[in-house]
C-alpha cells in the first residue's frame, strides 16, 4: 500500500522489543506475536533498496547459559528450551540472524 511504502522510506531504524511474555502458554500461542511478528518486521525492514537496520530485543532464556549470553544462535540447540516463550523466541531470533546472514543490517541484544 502507499502508506506502507511511505512509511518504509521515512524509517531510520527498527527497535523490536514487542513480545508477548508468558511462560505458561505454549509455542503454538506464542508463535504469532513472537515468531510471525518477528517475519513481518522483518519484511518491512527489507521492504526498500536501503534497507533498515533492525535493533533486536532478545531474551536470556535462549540462552544455554545465563552466564555466556553472547552465543550465537546458531550454536543453541532448541532441545533445551523448555518453555513455549524460549522456544517462539528462539525461532524469531533465528529468522532475524538469518535475515542479517542476507545481508540487512541487524544488532540483536540478549
Amino acid at each position: 500500500s502507499d502508506l506502507y511504502d511511505d512509511l518504509a522510506t521515512k524509517m531510520d531504524s527498527i527497535f523490536h522489543c514487542a513480545a508477548t511474555v508468558n511462560f505458561a502458554l505454549p509455542y503454538s500461542q506464542l508463535y504469532q506475536s513472537n515468531v510471525h511478528g518477528t517475519h513481518e518486521i522483518i519484511r518491512f525492514a527489507a521492504h526498500r533498496s536501503a534497507r533498515i537496520p533492525i535493533h533486536y530485543i532478545s531474551t536470556l532464556s535462549v540462552s544455554p547459559s545465563r552466564s555466556i549470553p553472547t552465543v550465537p544462535i546458531e550454536n543453541v540447540p532448541s532441545t533445551n528450551l523448555k518453555t513455549g516463550y524460549a522456544q517462539s523466541k528462539w525461532m524469531a531470533e533465528k529468522l532475524i540472524s538469518s535475515a542479517s546472514q542476507a545481508g540487512l543490517p541487524v544488532v540483536i541484544y540478549r
